[in-house]
């Protein structure tokens, strides 16, 4: 029988392989939820930093301002997120649920390898390959 793991314990063995200690955990405001779960797995492997990302625009077009937990970074331009990311101390950023344009940004910018562990969709429930599994969206992109 195949090893089969979840993409999150791939995750946590693959740093422990390769010896990395200090984690960036970066996330969408609106995974929050999410987010602070996946930090407390993570830190008891790891030491964790984490940026919220407030880029994500609420209903009104507006820009989110949620409540992050003490010790966490406000982040409110994606500017001040690479800046910030780029002067922790991680060995490996995970990006949790970013937007399609933070996301590339991130990857681009940053000092150390980035893994996508969540993508932000929330129209497919953070599944993306749905679009390519439900009939509907399969005829929407004009599938068979």
């Amino acid at each position: 029988m195949p090893d089969v793991r979840s993409r999150l314990e791939e995750l946590i063995d693959f740093c422990h392989e390769v010896g990395y200690r200090h984690l960036g955990l970066v996330f969408c405001c609106q995974l929050e939820r999410e987010a602070h779960e996946l930090a407390r797995i993570l830190k008891r492997h790891f030491t964790v930093e984490t940026a919220c990302c407030r880029l994500c625009p609420s209903g009104s077009g507006q820009l989110a301002r949620r409540r992050v937990t003490p010790g966490e970074k406000r982040i409110f331009a994606l500017q001040e997120l690479i800046a910030y990311l780029n002067c922790s101390p991680v060995e490996l950023h995970v990006d949790t649920g970013l937007c399609a344009g933070p996301d590339i940004v991130l990857q681009k910018h940053s000092p150390v390898p980035v893994t996508t562990l969540a993508v932000r969709d929330p129209l497919l429930g953070h599944d993306p390959l749905g679009a390519l599994n439900s009939p509907a969206w399969r005829q929407k992109f004009g599938l068979k």
